[in-house]
């Protein structure tokens, strides 16, 4: 009588002989002469063969940049690579390494291998303030950014400096000449990190646009001037005293009957320059009759 019986012998391939590489099976014949056969694949049965592990400590981290990326895995006869290879979106994902049918890692186990890759959020590094960063006192600055990437949210603040302004619905307005220090924040989207840039702006000091009260002119010998529209304190002159006598407090005597020519200046505040400007006007009959004529700024 002959009995056979299938027994699994590792087999030393190669390596340091202290774990095998593959492993076949092998018959054992016992009857009047004992013998082992091997069994191979013309026989019909089983073979396995241990494989390496895949190299998973590849980059697993990449920045969004617009384009497909993922990790780069070594393609082998052994393994079969699935799951989310490669992306274009930011975000977290997970390949898988699975060995094929008749093979096992090194342990001798036969399941997936996992691993977990991100692609982060890019900056938003080309966004940058559109609009100009200087204005004056009076003068309203729409604020407004280029370079922002995917429609992100922008919501604009100011921080005074030496000048003050505050914001309404994205338009800079001006409180004070001086700089302030005006902060864009761009929100969050798919693919880019929410950030913030800042930009100076420096707000100067308008022109004055005073008028002289033409009314007072015709209104007496003497009178006083009065001025609208002006800033700071107001000292008065004339330029042709035969004609009219002009105070510095605006108070005036007319002397004769000619041209005169009276000058206004306003003194200026934080928000406003100093301004000097001239008036014509032509006396007749002990009367100033003013000709509505504001000469060039003599400043």
């Amino acid at each position: 009588m002959c009995i056979m019986v299938n027994i699994l012998i590792s087999k030393y391939i190669g390596g340091d002989g202290t774990e095998p590489t593959s492993e076949r099976i092998y018959l054992l014949k016992s009857g009047p002469s004992t013998s082992i056969q091997w069994a191979g694949e013309d026989d019909g049965l089983p073979t396995t063969q241990k494989i390496d592990d895949p190299t998973l400590n590849v980059t697993t981290s990449f920045g969004y940049n617009g384009s497909a990326q993922g990790p780069s895995i070594a393609q082998s006869e052994g393994y079969t690579i699935s799951g989310q290879t490669s992306a274009t979106e930011a975000g977290t994902y997970t390949l898988y390494v699975t060995p094929n049918a008749g093979y096992t890692w090194q342990d001798g186990s036969s399941g997936a291998k996992q691993l977990t890759w991100t692609i982060t959020q890019a900056q938003q590094s080309s966004a940058a303030f559109s609009n100009a960063a200087a204005t004056t006192f009076g003068q309203n600055l729409a604020l407004s950014l280029s370079g922002v990437q995917e429609n992100a949210s922008v919501t604009y603040s100011v921080a005074a400096g030496t000048g003050a302004a505050h914001i309404e619905n994205g338009v800079l307005i001006p409180d004070k000449a001086g700089t302030v220090t005006v902060t864009a924040t761009i929100g969050a989207t798919k693919n880019y990190a929410g950030t913030t840039i800042t930009q100076t702006v420096t707000i100067g000091k308008a022109e004055q646009n005073f008028t002289l009260d033409q009314s007072q002119l015709s209104a007496f010998t003497t009178g006083k001037f009065t001025v609208s529209g002006a800033s700071g304190a107001l000292s008065f002159g004339a330029i042709d005293n035969d004609v009219i006598k002009v105070n510095a407090d605006g108070t005036y005597e007319v002397k004769g009957v000619d041209s005169a020519t009276i000058t206004v200046t306003a003194a200026g505040d934080d928000n406003h320059n100093k301004d000097a400007d001239v008036y014509s006007a032509d006396v007749h009959d002990g009367r100033l009759q003013g000709r509505n004529e504001r000469h060039d700024k003599i400043l």
